[in-house]
């Protein structure tokens, strides 16, 4: 599959110092948590699949499993060859800088049919999707002893990127000939500029039972989606994570949704506590009916905000370009509610249970915090910390991670 795209991008290349040693380590065990900037949830948007090993399964499935924040292990492409190359090019949400890059689990599968990539090479780009790339990184894999390792990648040039260029060659044994090749996933830690805030949830896609029409005002969107389907979430970047619910069975839907510059909607959608699978539509003609009427959009009680970020393992707000909060604190001063409860939860891979309560806890003091300085009165308004013991998502991926982390607002 191949997509052809234009973007263009006035910004100086930003040069910055890395204090990082080059030597690739084949099996280094990950350090503390850092953000990861090649993730979908944060905004890694897949653009196009390229390569022989486009005609060979890789797709945009494929594309977007490979920054899902899941090691388990794929299939990239069927049939592959010693030769066979397969790129994956990503769209980022703003400047963004590497200082490292790491690929985990690079273990040979059971499967005499299967094998593990060969050879990774990041490239990117600060011009466009087509041109001006530079390689950021490379290494030459080799198998791991056991879960839970990861080859950090040798770094040749640390440039602010908007754009990442994958390129998978080959696998680790060919022995057999043509084989299926495996990935597993890569992450990009490094610094990011702030995003400017995204407008284009607003509209309808999809056919037959499958779509969806949202409704957008700041960081908030109402939805609806397939016949009987209503969703309400919150922008962030230019992701979307949503929580939804079918009017009929009860059923809930989690939704981590990016929309392209081709207007594609792009991203994954889970069904109650299943896996997480891509959700890919088009964006319908303008001058069509829209399929479903979104609810009227709100950001005050009830509301479950995912636009509140916070620095890894802290309570410390990160920048909030979207508004979220100052959005949040002019409804809520507005709200007849006597007394306004903010209720912070976390992943259930951010610590241990004690731990994640504690954080939950001064997260949702942080906001309360955030809310008053805003101009909410303190005697109206509350924290309470719910650590992880309340998930509406999976864990085994960033975009479940990314939907249990939520402040949740709850009026009486």
């Amino acid at each position: 599959m191949r997509r052809s795209l234009t973007f263009s991008l006035t910004s100086a290349i930003i040069v910055m110092a890395v204090a990082r040693p080059t030597l690739q380590a084949p099996a280094e065990v990950v350090a503390p948590a850092r953000v990861d900037y090649l993730a979908f949830a944060k905004g890694a948007m897949p653009i196009r699949v390229a390569g022989s090993g486009a005609q060979l399964g890789a797709g945009e499935e494929q594309a977007l499993r490979t920054v899902d924040g899941n090691p388990a292990p794929f299939t990239v492409a069927t049939a592959a060859r010693a030769d066979t190359v397969t790129e994956f090019v990503y769209e980022l949400p703003a400047l963004t800088t590497f200082d490292r890059f790491a690929v985990p689990d690079v273990l040979e599968s059971v499967a005499t049919t299967s094998t593990f990539v060969r050879s990774v090479e990041v490239l990117g780009s600060v011009v466009s999707p087509d041109a001006g790339f530079t390689t950021l990184a490379s290494a030459a894999l080799t198998p791991h002893t056991k879960r839970g390792e990861w080859t950090e990648l040798t770094l040749v040039d640390p440039l602010a990127v908007r754009w990442v260029r994958l390129r998978l060659t080959g696998g680790l044994d060919m022995a057999k000939g043509e084989t299926n090749v495996q990935f597993t996933e890569l992450v990009g830690n490094g610094m990011q500029e702030p995003p400017s805030p995204t407008f284009r949830f607003r509209g309808d896609w999809g056919s037959g039972t499958g779509f969806m029409a949202f409704k957008q005002l700041g960081s908030a969107v109402s939805g609806c989606f397939d016949v009987a389907g209503e969703l309400q979430g919150t922008v962030s970047a230019n992701i979307l994570r949503a929580v939804g619910m079918n009017r009929t069975d009860k059923v809930r839907s989690a939704f981590v949704l990016g929309v392209a510059a081709d207007g594609t909607l792009r991203g994954v959608r889970a069904v109650g506590m299943a896996p997480f699978r891509p959700y890919i539509a088009p964006k319908n003609s303008p001058g069509l009916p829209p399929r479903c009427s979104p609810a009227p959009v709100t950001l005050a009680c009830g509301a479950v905000v995912h636009a509140v970020g916070f620095a890894p393992d802290s309570a410390d707000l990160v920048p909030d370009p979207s508004g979220a909060l100052a959005s949040l604190a002019e409804a809520l001063r507005r709200e007849p509610a006597r007394l306004i409860v903010v209720e912070a939860h976390v992943s259930a891979t951010d610590g241990t249970p004690l731990a994640n309560l504690a954080l939950s806890e001064r997260r949702a003091q942080a906001v309360v915090s955030e809310l008053v300085r805003l101009g909410m009165p303190a005697d109206r308004v509350r924290a309470v910390g719910v650590g992880s013991a309340r998930p509406i998502a999976t864990s085994e991926d960033e975009a479940g991670r990314a939907i249990n982390r939520r402040v949740e607002i709850h009026c009486s």
